[in-house]
């Protein structure tokens, strides 16, 4: 039913959670696993360069502490002996999460979501929520346990 299951990560806990659900869906499956990562300029948030010093070696410094965490859990998977892409790509988060699940022709997106509601919900946004409203195909969103 799912060949192709797509799965953004942003190392939370709640997207750690959708990460484990996706593997025991694969292996029901048989499905190929696609991890995205989605890096967003910590320019975005900060403004202009120049306006605080060293932003670009936390941009660098967080790429290469992302890269390390992502090997690791490729690895761990792999040795389950599940198939695994993974695709490391820049952007608005939600927007790069539906164009990926196009691109690589998903079956099922299964993401995380913190399960803000109110003023986090409406100042922070929900990327879980655009995706839904985007996404080419089912998306299965995951909760933090006790929510």
């Amino acid at each position: 039913m799912y060949q192709t299951i797509l799965v953004p990560t942003d190392f939370s806990e709640p997207a750690e959670l959708a990460w484990k659900h996706a593997v025991e869906l694969a292996k029901v499956h048989g499905s190929k696993l696609v991890l995205v990562y989605v890096v967003e300029p910590l320019l975005s948030h900060y403004g202009v360069v120049g306006l605080i010093p060293g932003v670009k070696e936390m941009e660098e410094e967080h790429d290469t502490q992302s890269r390390l965490k992502l090997k690791a859990l490729i690895a761990e998977t792999r040795e389950g002996g599940m198939e695994v892409a993974c695709h490391v790509l820049k952007g608005k988060p939600w927007q790069v999460v539906v164009d990926e699940a196009k691109k690589v022709g998903a079956d099922l997106v299964v993401m995380g979501t913190h399960g803000r509601t109110g003023i986090g919900h409406e100042s922070i946004g929900s990327t879980a929520e655009r995706v839904v409203q985007h996404a080419p195909c089912p998306v299965m969103v995951v909760r933090p346990n006790g929510d």
